[in-house]
């Protein structure tokens, strides 16, 4: 069984890949037997400030199972959310 510590770093690794994108913010809460991870979507408006809420992907993982089922979702949902900016 992978440890938080290890699965925090796996959370973490999957999230950079989406930090260059000026429309997704990333939070990620370290519990003791859990973690609590959200993409929040948001438009920005002309002075690259967040304007308009588009959508949010959360999930809470306790283990690497849940953690895939996550990867997938933000694989499926994400593009659906960027179209609507």
């Amino acid at each position: 069984m992978m440890t938080i510590k290890q699965l925090t770093h796996k959370i973490i690794t999957f999230c950079n890949n989406y930090i260059d994108n000026d429309n997704i913010i990333f939070g990620i809460t370290k519990y003791p037997t859990y973690i609590a991870i959200e993409f929040d979507i948001w438009a920005l408006n002309d002075e690259k400030y967040i304007s308009t809420h588009i959508g949010l992907i959360s999930k809470y993982i306790h283990n690497e199972n849940e953690f895939n089922d996550f990867k997938n979702k933000v694989i499926n949902e994400l593009p659906e959310l960027l179209k609507r900016i």
